[in-house]
């Protein structure tokens, strides 16, 4: 795709439109994957995809992978120092095309600032600034950091932050939380919630009195008093038909609704902390479908409202341990669970959640498999198509038996419906490839992979515990899940061209291109639609 030619890239881009279909499969080499690849048929055996032959198995080369040389934009180039700040524990969400990071630990004591967020363009392969304040009246409770949290974009307008760790300035920390904080990407600005007021003693420590906690500026979003879920950090979540779906996480022990939802750590932990397998949901149905479900616009009389609910663990015999760490996947109409550290060591198996029924089942590892995944926590995980899931990276066992972990830099393809585990070849991305506790985002057919942690160790020696480096890390890596179709090969190159300079708008007038497409092109330089986004009808 780099090496388009952006004109003629431009005049295939029209061809596309009227149908020349076939020069997609001899420019790709092999067929592009249809979204319903990898599923429970003998398709994938009679490719001999699953035993390294076929055209998956080309594209498991290193010209999928990309350690991209980033550069900033204009609005990240004054922020001083490195933009953006090496990170791990961060979240990451898709919006527009782009890939949008905030908070997360920056090692050496910093952490990263919140009151903006970085926002990376992955056809341009820019970072940019986007400065995001928070309300004054919250400056007594905002945190100055946050790691171990979870996101989900509803809607298409709100990212909804559960908030893990959380550090309220530099000498108070409240470690864990379960605080909702909302974000309007279309205003870039935070709606106001209620939960701080959930929570009085919090607020009351801060100075607050009762009659000024009541009197708190109308909110936004209003969580619906109750039951909420436990306090804790590194959870997993997935959203599915505006619900977001969170399981486990590390955090203090639960006062109540306890039961087989918490393991504590050994030697009992002084902070009475351990592993939790608290299944939890929101419904935020009124975020996404503003006054279809009595919700209103923000700034109307009323405004949003959400609720917390507790499904019952089913599948007697199949449901998770308590861990944390752990990713939770949406494939369809069920979530995957995989991985995680527990109160025995760090985990490799596969548990699917029927989000219809709300039952848990184990996914086992079919005996095709050759390798699976060895036991890890802090990985990143991605749907690809329908029936597969992406793997990368995370922290491994520990070295011997009085070692710390390791970092890893090795990638899997699991198709959920038969089980079978594929090993990708990974090429050498550099010495920090390997890490943990980063985030990835899947744009289009690019998987973003963000920051993250990088071990290194003095040589190991049985018996001696190992001297151990960890990195905090700024770098992306890119890796293209499947084949990209034509028309979006086509598309990104014009992007990038236009973005670039090498060709201009006019061009495309004068080539006698119809003005929708051209215009489409500015759309594409500007970064606000994704290269791969069909074109409106009569363009």
């Amino acid at each position: 795709p780099g090496q388009l030619d952006p004109h003629w890239a431009a005049l295939v881009h029209i061809c596309w439109r009227v149908g020349v279909v076939a020069m997609s499969e001899r420019y790709a080499g092999a067929d592009p994957e249809p979204d319903g690849a990898g599923a429970a048929d003998a398709g994938a055996a009679a490719r001999g995809e699953a035993h390294g032959e076929g055209p998956l198995s080309k594209l498991s080369k290193s010209n999928r992978w990309q350690r991209v040389h980033t550069q900033v934009g204009g609005s990240g180039a004054g922020a001083g120092g490195s933009f953006p700040s090496p990170r791990s524990g961060h979240t990451s969400f898709v919006h527009r095309g782009r890939v949008w990071a905030w908070g997360g630990y920056c090692g050496d004591g910093a952490d990263a600032d919140l009151d903006h967020m970085c926002s990376y363009n992955p056809v341009q392969q820019i970072w940019d600034r986007v400065a995001i304040p928070h309300p004054t009246y919250l400056d007594q409770v905002w945190p100055v950091s946050i790691s171990g949290s979870t996101v989900a974009v509803v809607g298409s307008r709100y990212a909804v932050f559960l908030i893990g760790f959380a550090q309220l300035d530099v000498q108070i920390v409240e470690p864990h939380t379960n605080r909702i904080a909302v974000l309007d990407l279309a205003t870039t600005s935070w709606l106001t919630t209620n939960l701080l007021a959930l929570d009085d003693g919090i607020r009351l420590g801060y100075g607050y009195t009762k009659a000024e906690v009541a009197q708190e500026p109308r909110t936004d979003l209003t969580i619906t008093p109750g039951r909420q879920p436990q306090c804790k950090d590194k959870h997993a979540a997935c959203i599915y038909k505006n619900r977001m779906v969170v399981f486990g996480g590390w955090g203090p022990r639960p006062l109540e609704h306890e039961g087989d939802d918490f393991e504590p750590a050994d030697g009992g932990d002084p902070h009475g902390l351990g592993w939790h397998a608290e299944l939890a949901v929101l419904d935020l149905a009124e975020l996404a479908h503003p006054g279809v479900h009595g919700g209103a616009e923000v700034g109307a009389a009323a405004g949003f409202n959400a609720e917390w609910t507790f499904p019952p663990h089913r599948g007697i015999g199949e449901r998770p341990c308590p861990r944390a760490a752990s990713t939770l996947t949406r494939v369809g109409d069920c979530a995957i669970l995989f991985g995680g550290r527990a109160k025995g060591g760090r985990l490799n198996d596969v548990r699917r959640l029927d989000l219809i029924a709300m039952e848990w089942s184990l996914v086992a590892p079919c005996t095709e498999s050759p390798r699976v995944p060895i036991a890890r926590s802090w990985h990143c995980a991605e749907a690809v198509g329908t029936t597969r899931i992406f793997i990368y990276g995370g922290l491994s066992r520990d070295l011997g038996d009085d070692g710390g972990g390791m970092s890893l830099g090795d990638a899997w393809f699991l198709d959920v419906p038969t089980g079978i585990w594929t090993e990708l070849v990974v090429p050498d991305l550099g010495p920090d490839s390997a890490r943990f506790w980063h985030t990835s985002s899947k744009v289009g057919e690019d998987i973003v992979i963000f920051g993250g942690t990088h071990t290194d160790h003095d040589g190991y020696v049985p018996g001696v515990t190992p001297v151990q480096h960890e990195t905090q890390l700024a770098s992306v890596i890119q890796f293209q899940s499947r084949v990209p179709r034509l028309e979006a090969i086509c598309q990104r190159a014009v992007q990038r061209a236009v973005a670039g300079g090498a060709m201009q708008p006019e061009w495309l007038h004068a080539a006698g291109i119809p003005r929708g497409v051209a215009g489409r092109c500015l759309e594409y330089a500007s970064g606000e639609c994704p290269p791969w986004q069909p074109l409106r009808g009569g363009d």
